[in-house]
C-alpha cells in the first residue's frame, strides 16, 4: 500500500481568518487604485470643461452675437419709431389741418429723441399744409427708412432735400 504520510489539514486549507484578511488586502488596494484613476479622471475632464468655457468666453463670440441682436433690434425699434412718427403726423394733421410746425410738436419730438435713443437720427422736411417727410437712416444695416404723407412707410434707395414724398 502507500506508505506516505496523510497530508496534514493546514497546509490543504489554509486557515480562513487568514485568508479572509489576505482577501479584503486585496481588495482594498484594488479599490484605492480604481479610486484614485477616477479621481484624476474627473479632474481631467473638469480641467477640460473648465479651460474650453473660459476658451469660449473670451473669444468674445457672445458679445459678437449680442452686438449683433442688439443692432438689428435697434433696427427694429427704429422702423418702429418712424411708424410711429407717421401716427403722430396724422394726429398733428387732425389737429391743425396742416404739417407745417410739426417739427415743434411735443409728440414729434418724442418720437425724435426715442430714435436717437436707438442710435440713430429722425429727419424731417418737406413740411407744408399737405407733405412731409420723415426719414432715417438704420443703424445697423444703413438704409434709409422713411414715411410721408401719403401713407407710406418704408425702405428707400435714397432721399433728396428737396423730397416731399418718400418715393
Amino acid at each position: 500500500m502507500n506508505n506516505r504520510p496523510l497530508p496534514n489539514p493546514n497546509d490543504l486549507y489554509p486557515d480562513s481568518t487568514e485568508r479572509a484578511k489576505n482577501m479584503l488586502e486585496e481588495q482594498k488596494k484594488a479599490h484605492e487604485k480604481a479610486s484614485f484613476q477616477t479621481i484624476i479622471w474627473v479632474v481631467i475632464i473638469l480641467a477640460i470643461l473648465v479651460g474650453g468655457g473660459y476658451l469660449v468666453y473670451t473669444s468674445g463670440i457672445f458679445n459678437k452675437t449680442k452686438n449683433t441682436v442688439s443692432n438689428q433690434i435697434n433696427d427694429s425699434l427704429v422702423r418702429n419709431d418712424v411708424s410711429r412718427a407717421k401716427t403722430v403726423s396724422a394726429y398733428y394733421y387732425r389737429s391743425y389741418k396742416s404739417y407745417e410746425g410739426m417739427g415743434d410738436d411735443i409728440d414729434y419730438k418724442a418720437v425724435v429723441n426715442e430714435v436717437a435713443g436707438h442710435g440713430a437720427e429722425l429727419h424731417l422736411q418737406g413740411t407744408s399744409e399737405t407733405t412731409f417727410v420723415s426719414w432715417t437712416i438704420l443703424p445697423q444695416n444703413k438704409e434709409y427708412y422713411c414715411a410721408d404723407a401719403t401713407g407710406f412707410t418704408g425702405k428707400i434707395d435714397s432721399i433728396d432735400p428737396n423730397q416731399t414724398t418718400c418715393k
